[in-house]
């Protein structure tokens, strides 16, 4: 994260004298690589006995990248990059965002309320017709929900500033002038709280901002692309949105309407500092049985 934000020399001199923040990251990228390292080779062992198919009838994408025809990667140290970018991007940020979602509706009962009458009502009924979880044809049909994720990653993005650089001199749409090898840093934590984008409510947690008036179904056609970042805009909106939102759901729909969700009183909820919006004592909460 400070590397973001600090000249690339001071950074590199603070790495060459192993000082500050700089002086823990060469262990820290052994520890992950120590780990990357046995995941492969212990999957690559599983494929060999099961003859090339899925590890316990199940696909998973170091198993899709060991298997490629002709285009598996041979340099191991390709397959770990590939895999730990999977790892920050798809796992950590939806994880993260759940963390966030559960704390806020936790402490909103109208909006738990809303959303577990909701998955009754898609599901048929509050013992969810015997099954654990929703299917996926189900989850689409959650549109409060939906649109409480969404109204959540807006509070607290999992990726909460982003930055971009400067290829060619250049001149904004508000007339700012950047120059080649700047760097651009927008904070989308700072703008899904900016009163003139979401009005006089923009601290307010209302999914109903989501919702079409006629029908209750989510929309997001009111908002312009480039004032909701959370998944990027444009040529690079992320190409995991859409499975970001179906394994939120899932795992929120299952887990409110079999649990009752309650915060443990005393706890600090605060950030920490990353590059992804991390909660620093994580959540601790309370998990009760819902009664049909």
């Amino acid at each position: 994260m400070l590397r973001f934000f600090v000249p690339r020399k001071w950074w590199r001199v603070r790495k060459w004298l192993h000082l500050g923040k700089e002086q823990g990251m060469p262990e820290a990228l052994k520890g992950v690589n120590k780990f990357l390292e046995k995941e492969i080779v212990a999957r690559r062992e599983k494929l060999r006995h099961n003859f090339g198919l899925s590890v316990g009838g199940k696909s998973d994408l170091m198993s899709y990248f060991l298997q490629m025809d002709g285009d598996a990667p041979n340099d191991d140290k390709i397959l770990k990059d590939l895999i730990l970018n999977f790892l920050l991007a798809g796992r950590d940020t939806s994880a993260l965002a759940l963390s966030w979602f559960f704390w806020l509706v936790a402490s909103h009962p109208s909006v738990e309320k809303k959303v577990i009458e909701e998955v009754q009502h898609v599901m048929g009924g509050c013992e969810m017709k015997g099954k654990p979880v929703p299917t996926r044809a189900e989850v689409s049909q959650m549109h409060y929900l939906h649109a409480a994720l969404t109204e959540s990653l807006r509070l607290y993005p999992s990726v909460p500033i982003d930055i971009k650089e400067i290829l060619e001199d250049d001149i904004l749409p508000d007339g700012a002038h950047v120059r080649k090898n700047d760097k651009l840093v927008y904070a989308i934590h700072a703008m899904g709280r900016m009163e003139s984008i979401w009005g006089s409510d923009c601290c307010s947690f209302r999914p109903e901002r989501w919702l079409k008036p006629d029908d209750g179904t989510f929309t997001d056609a009111h908002v312009p692309p480039f004032h909701y970042v959370v998944f990027n805009a444009g040529p690079r909106n992320c190409l995991g949105k859409d499975i970001a939102y179906l394994m939120m759901k899932t795992v929120a729909s299952t887990l409110l309407h079999h649990f009752k969700i309650t915060l443990v009183p005393g706890q600090k909820i605060e950030h920490k500092l990353s590059v992804t919006l991390y909660m620093k004592n994580g959540l601790l909460v309370r998990l009760e049985p819902r009664t049909p």
